[in-house]
């Protein structure tokens, strides 16, 4: 995933940890199943670094297209 975020930033200065668990985050909030997705509190918690962020399933839209 790191190789990733780089395309994201390009040569702007930020924190990769940060940066990575935003969208951890994100791809969680946007699964494509409702109770896959966490609740407001634990988005914050993980946000915060409170609670560790699972890495998030592949999306069924991408496994199951041709």
């Amino acid at each position: 995933m790191a190789g990733e975020l780089e395309k994201l930033v390009q040569e702007d200065e930020v924190e990769k940890t940060k940066l990575e668990r935003v969208v951890k985050v994100g791809l969680r909030c946007t699964q494509d199943e409702p109770s896959s997705r966490p609740s407001m509190k634990k988005v914050i918690l993980m946000l915060e670094g409170t609670v560790n962020i699972p890495d998030p399933p592949c999306p069924s839209s991408i496994i199951s297209s041709p």
